[in-house]
């Protein structure tokens, strides 16, 4: 009598064998055991199929897996891309408006100080037409007093021509009249000269007043702080965000659907084992 140990779900189990039809320890004969108790060789041959078919949908699996993740690495590094092409052409256009301002202000600093210089000019401008006022009311202030004199002198000639006295009240009253007219003329001319020259001087004042205040905004203006008339560069907060690519790449590079299928076949492996072992006991 042979013992041989049969494949079960419970285990080994030893079989009593004492010919082709001795029965089991279970009761039953071995020609009279169920035909599904019984491993083919078909059947060995689609567990076989339906493991390397297992293995090929791993592979499918982890592969599609691989190519969504390396997808969305390279979407996450071109969104990343463009948003630090954001950020630097926010930048850039601060950059210019900066520029800009520090130009606008330069020139105007300029455009102060030329304005400044003018007004200079014109208040000596003015000064000198002021003084050349009074040079000139002078001169004609001194002609005036001459023309005067030269009355006088031609009326005592004319009286003392005509005999009358030159001590007389008439003739002291012409010579009289004549001298106040004459000084009268003369303050007049003094007079004009003045209001002229306090004109001319006047503007230059009014000159000297504006190139101050023209100087004092100039003073104030200071291009090399451009920088803070303009205002920050305003930045999306979602185009700060974490560069998420390397996190996309390594779950790419972790993927290996060689390794999934391969893990696939080792957990089909002792299942189909198990089958060739019972597959060959039987046929022994």
């Amino acid at each position: 009598m042979a013992t041989f140990s049969a494949i079960s779900p419970f285990g080994a189990q030893p079989t009593l064998l004492a010919g082709p039809n001795t029965s089991n320890v279970m009761g039953l004969s071995a020609s009279s055991a169920p035909a599904s108790s019984g491993i083919s060789f078909g059947g060995m041959a689609l567990s076989v199929t339906g493991a390397v078919t297992q293995a090929v949908g791993a592979w499918y699996s982890a592969q599609s897996a691989k190519s969504a993740a390396k997808h969305a690495a390279t979407m996450a590094k071109g969104q990343m891309e463009m948003n630090l092409l954001a950020v630097e052409q926010a930048k850039l256009t601060r950059s210019q408006q900066v520029l800009a301002t520090e130009y606008q202000m330069r020139t105007q600093k300029l455009s102060l100080g030329y304005q400044a210089t003018i007004a200079d000019v014109n208040a000596r401008l003015s000064e000198l037409a002021a003084r050349s006022s009074l040079l000139q009311g002078e001169r004609q202030e001194q002609a005036s007093r001459l023309s005067t004199a030269q009355m006088k002198s031609s009326q005592r000639v004319a009286l003392a021509a005509n005999g009358v006295d030159l001590g007389s009240a008439t003739s002291l009253n012409i010579l009289t009249s004549t001298d106040v007219m004459g000084e009268i003329d003369a303050n007049t001319i003094q007079a004009n000269a003045a209001r002229a020259a306090w004109g001319y001087r006047s503007q230059a004042v009014d000159a000297e007043n504006q190139a101050m205040l023209a100087r004092a905004a100039a003073e104030n203006i200071d291009p090399e702080k451009a920088d803070l008339y303009v205002s920050p560069y305003a930045v999306d907060p979602n185009l700060i965000q974490a560069d998420m690519s390397g996190y996309y790449s390594q779950t790419a590079s972790a993927i290996s659907p060689v390794g999934d299928a391969l893990m696939s076949l080792a957990g089909s492996a002792p299942a189909i084992a198990e089958k060739w072992r019972a597959y060959q006991q039987k046929r022994a």
